[in-house]
């Protein structure tokens, strides 16, 4: 199977690069490579949420295990040199919120286990979504510059919309522009460094 990765800048929703085609191009201190394996429209998986291509996370992640998990010379990777991103889970919102389809909780395996076991589950995903609310609110505590001081990053206010990539936070009603992208692998840099390449 032959993989063919956009040039960076190119197959985005930004009007420009994204934060990997940043890191990857602007922000390096040596070389870099990434690999995109991202399909607009995908679902995490078609079997529970159908999105608008055949191709779902679950099978990107099929793709990458085929093309890349035997580290072939083409792809030099390591566990300590290497940076998986993943952005999924917007389109299921959509289709939830459109009404469209439900999901649901317990999933038959569980179910056919007895209550027992989906009173544990219960019990765990109360837990995880505890923790996923104080991660989510810690982090809206700590990254507020942006989208509550649009105006010293450029930007004429944290709501505007245009699809040049450069002059507002977002290219579109859905997604944050090029610029926003520039500004977040700033970020990241400060977070990878240790990893060498930046």
């Amino acid at each position: 199977m032959h993989i063919l990765t956009p040039r960076p800048g190119t197959g985005t929703t930004t009007g420009g690069e994204n934060w990997v085609g940043y890191l990857t191009t602007a922000q390096n201190a040596s070389l870099v490579l990434s690999y995109n394996l991202a399909v607009g429209g995908a679902s995490i998986d078609n079997s529970l949420v159908q999105g608008s291509t055949d191709v779902d996370l679950a099978s990107q992640v099929d793709i990458f295990d085929e093309t890349y998990s035997s580290k072939p010379a083409s792809a030099p990777w390591s566990a300590e040199n290497s940076v998986f991103g993943f952005w999924i889970g917007i389109n299921e919102y959509v289709v939830l919120c459109s009404g469209e389809t439900r999901l649901k909780l317990a999933p038959p395996m569980f179910i056919d286990q007895g209550n027992a076991t989906v009173e544990q589950h219960a019990a765990y995903l109360a837990v995880y979504n505890r923790n996923l609310e104080a991660m989510v609110d810690g982090f809206k505590t700590n990254h507020t510059d942006i989208l509550d001081d649009p105006t010293d990053y450029g930007f004429p206010d944290a709501t505007c919309i245009n699809d040049d990539g450069t002059s507002c936070i977002w290219w579109n009603d859905y997604h944050p522009s090029a610029k926003y992208h520039q500004l977040q692998a700033e970020d990241m840099k400060k977070v990878l460094q240790p990893l060498g390449a930046w």
